[in-house]
């Protein structure tokens, strides 16, 4: 199983948010529930299993996967406290980040990072003519 420098640091700030709420969830509490969008594609399937079970094996307690289909069903969730925490891009958090707490950002090389694509039509729509 190869798994990237970039997997594996995602990872572990991942392992290192749920292990701060699995301190606070006690034993018999139920899993801590990670919200992903599409950004974690189904093609992706046997990332999250292995994600999932490293994060288990760190965590020694079982993590549960909420995939919704956009960021607002994610944001909700996070809103009303129906998930531990989740995988966001940028605007998302910027638009709630009074009410939400960046536990991990890319960092390359020694500073944070976020790159996007902006994707336009090929042909002008007459707006800046």
């Amino acid at each position: 199983m190869h798994i990237t420098r970039r997997t594996l640091l995602k990872t572990a700030a991942a392992a290192l948010a749920l292990g701060s709420l699995s301190a606070r969830a006690g034993v018999n509490k139920p899993p801590p529930l990670f919200g992903t969008t599409p950004v974690i594609l189904d093609e992706q399937a046997e990332f999250l299993r292995r994600w999932q079970i490293y994060l288990e094996t760190m965590l020694r307690r079982l993590v549960q996967f909420v995939q919704r289909c956009s960021y607002r069903e994610i944001l909700v969730m996070l809103d009303g406290a129906k998930l531990d925490c989740a995988w966001l891009c940028g605007y998302p958090y910027v638009r709630m980040r009074q009410r939400l707490e960046l536990v991990a950002a890319p960092v390359y090389p020694g500073r944070p990072l976020y790159r996007a694509y902006l994707i336009v039509p090929a042909v002008p729509l007459g707006i800046c003519q």
